[in-house]
């Protein structure tokens, strides 16, 4: 890395981390809203939805709903020598194979939070034990940390987004982004990781809202807008066993996503709007002729 560059990261480090001390970013308990504050853009009271609950209105595709069919059937499959006889059961294990996607979803999920947790703890102690059944993915993301040559500003970082002027107001999201760093020619990185089965279209969407709330909150307290011209946004999915591969996706054409997102944000309201049909009413005529 050039000595320019090493000097202007080390810049928007200090700025960074003081701007990161005077505003909060907060999820509340429900898990469903962020609130912000000590920036004077955003309201305090405001509920600012999470981007992957925006992402969530969009279809994933057929095998993301056939999956927990196949699960029930793998299930059944698999416990049908398990004396299985009558009616009751056969209807028994039926009920039981219904919660079985719910058990495999719950427990990829924790380990997904579990090495979230570690990678960031890796981050602020380098020595930290990693538990064997981690090492695999760990090891895939510090290789491939080691091979970008991407330096870390920081892990689990809170970002937002709030416009309350523009032509596409109101359009307001936060998220918490997994990584933060800047490539060898001193480009912004901004990085999620996944340890699920399969990087879908809609983790473009997400990493496409989570640029544009880092150069909100960026654009006057840490970074020039100049610098964030070039930001760059990955998706990587870590192996959880040795069968595993490491899987690596870069978001091409990052504006024209950040706009389909801020579309995405205006279907979201418009799907939790109330008001898509007139009321029945004394002063309406209702029949088929009604203009």
């Amino acid at each position: 890395m050039r000595l320019e560059t090493a000097e202007k990261l080390h810049s928007i480090k200090e700025r960074y981390f003081d701007w990161k001390d005077k505003v909060r970013v907060s999820l509340d308990p429900n898990g469903k809203v962020y609130h912000v504050s000590g920036d004077e853009r955003v309201n305090e009271d405001d509920d600012l939805p999470r981007v992957t609950s925006i992402t969530n209105i969009i279809d994933k595709g057929e095998g993301f709903h056939t999956y927990p069919m196949y699960q029930a059937i793998n299930y059944i499959r698999d416990n049908l020598s398990n004396g299985v006889s009558g009616v009751d059961d056969i209807d028994e294990l039926l009920t039981e194979s219904l919660g079985a996607y719910k058990d495999h979803t719950n427990t990829a999920a924790n380990y997904g939070s579990e090495a979230h947790a570690l990678i960031e703890q890796l981050q602020r102690e380098p020595l930290t034990t990693v538990p064997e059944e981690f090492k695999i993915t760990i090891d895939a993301w510090e290789n491939w940390i080691d091979s970008s040559g991407i330096v870390i500003l920081d892990t689990e970082t809170p970002v937002y987004y709030s416009d309350t002027s523009s032509k596409d107001a109101p359009i307001a999201f936060a998220g918490t982004v997994d990584m933060i760093g800047f490539d060898r020619d001193g480009r912004p990185v901004i990085c999620d990781y996944k340890t699920g089965k399969s990087i879908y279209t809609t983790h473009a969407l997400q990493l496409a809202a989570y640029s544009l709330a880092f150069s909100y909150c960026g654009i006057g307290s840490f970074i020039d807008a100049g610098s964030l011209v070039d930001v760059r946004a990955f998706v990587i999915r870590l192996p959880k066993d040795a069968d595993g591969e490491l899987e690596i996706k870069e978001v091409q054409h990052i504006g024209s996503q950040q706009q389909a997102f801020i579309n995405a944000c205006k279907l979201r309201q418009w799907q939790s709007r109330r008001d898509k049909w007139y009321r029945k009413s004394a002063t309406r005529d209702n029949s088929p002729s009604s203009p």
